[in-house]
């Protein structure tokens, strides 16, 4: 039945972008586009029937502490939990204004 076949090939895939990513030390990171060809190469397959799974993959993951995806020029999956944001100050000093009655 295709429904049997879809679900594990599904497994086979999540599982192996587990098993790829679990050698990595919490901090490190790697691009979706390289997760994606290092999982299809492991199973013959094309990169980007692997992509939407390794996207969905990285995006899951933030909720389970297991890794978060960073956007921008460094971009990418990092594993482990995702740091907290400090919140800038403005440099700027408030002056308060004493109004007389």
């Amino acid at each position: 039945m295709i429904t049997d076949r879809l679900t594990n090939q599904s497994r086979t895939i999540f599982d192996t972008i587990q098993n790829a990513t679990k050698s990595m030390a919490n901090g490190d990171s790697i691009t979706l586009d390289a997760l994606a060809q290092q999982v299809a190469e492991e199973l013959n397959m094309k990169t980007t029937e692997a992509l939407p799974f390794v996207r969905y993959f990285a995006h899951q993951t933030e909720q389970d502490n297991l890794g978060f995806v960073r956007n921008g020029k460094n971009g990418g999956w990092v594993k482990g939990a995702k740091p907290n944001e400090t919140k800038k100050t403005s440099k700027k000093s408030s002056k308060a204004t004493i109004i007389e009655v």
